[in-house]
């Protein structure tokens, strides 16, 4: 997937392009489109420096997918499934292994960046916990501005005057000199007054708040929902390490129960392959 013709587009369009950077972000784009367009997948599994490994290799196995031999250092070719297929992301560095249901069993990463290739796969959870929910108005804790809008008054501006026509709201005033003529505009000025609101972050805030975590199938489909958990105590400065210790235990909590309830209705859950079919 890589080869010297890919090397010399790449210099030929940072040369004539003088953005090196942009040349590069091109070739990780045609790896991509190389990568979904092809019989490939990383020999690498997972994010550690791991080369086909015999779970990998027993996956893929299960899978269906049959392994053809090394393609190059960071590939193998391979045989998928009937209707499986490799699809491209928003993100040219990702691509995901989709069976013939349209489900995506597997995240690919190549990054085909000349200077640092790389590339690997990670087989997706059929059921899996989520990232912790907010069950608070999340807006409440943006920075506040310290002063507000509250109305508008006109004032007279002087502009410059570039044209005879359209100076239905000017007055015209004057010459600043023999050559260059002004007038001025009413404008909308706005006034402004303190904001009650306005209150000083310091960034924690947002820890002291509710939180639930949530069970979800591979299409989104919520099947479980933890309690709704928050801090014992507020934020401050000297209870720094004791508050974050303390969200830590009542976060683990949260997703203790997600786990016992998976246990209980999924027991193979943490297996990629279980449950798909």
């Amino acid at each position: 997937m890589f080869n010297n013709t890919e090397t010399n587009l790449l210099f030929m369009e940072s040369l004539l392009s003088g953005d090196v950077s942009k040349a590069i972000e091109n070739q990780e784009k045609r790896g991509q489109s190389a990568l979904v367009n092809s019989f490939s997948l990383p020999i690498k599994y997972g994010r550690g420096n791991v080369k086909d490994t015999v779970e990998y290799l027993n996956k893929l196995k299960e899978i269906g997918i049959k392994v053809l031999g090394d393609k190059d250092d960071l590939f193998m070719e391979v045989e998928l499934p009937t209707g499986w297929s490799l699809k491209r992301t928003d993100h040219s560095m990702w691509s995901n292994l989709v069976d013939n249901k349209g489900r995506e069993r597997a995240s690919i990463f190549y990054k085909a960046a000349f200077y640092d290739r790389d590339a690997f796969i990670n087989f997706n959870r059929r059921l899996h916990i989520s990232s912790e929910k907010h069950d608070y108005d999340e807006e409440q804790f943006e920075r506040q501005p310290e002063f507000i809008t509250v109305g508008y008054e006109e004032v007279l501006e002087k502009v410059k005057e570039e044209s005879s026509y359209d100076r239905d709201d000017r007055y015209y005033y004057g010459y600043e000199d023999s050559y260059e003529m002004f007038s001025v505009k009413k404008v909308k000025k706005p006034i402004q007054e303190k904001n009650p609101n306005y209150k000083p972050l310091t960034g924690y805030e947002k820890y002291s708040q509710p939180f639930h975590f949530e069970v979800y199938d591979f299409d989104g489909t919520v099947l479980f929902k933890s309690d709704i958990v928050k801090t014992d105590f507020e934020y401050s400065k000297d209870r720094h390490w004791e508050f974050f210790d303390h969200r830590d235990q009542v976060e683990e909590w949260a997703k203790f129960q997600c786990e016992v309830w998976l246990d209980m209705n999924y027991l193979g859950w943490k297996n990629d392959l279980a449950y798909w079919d």
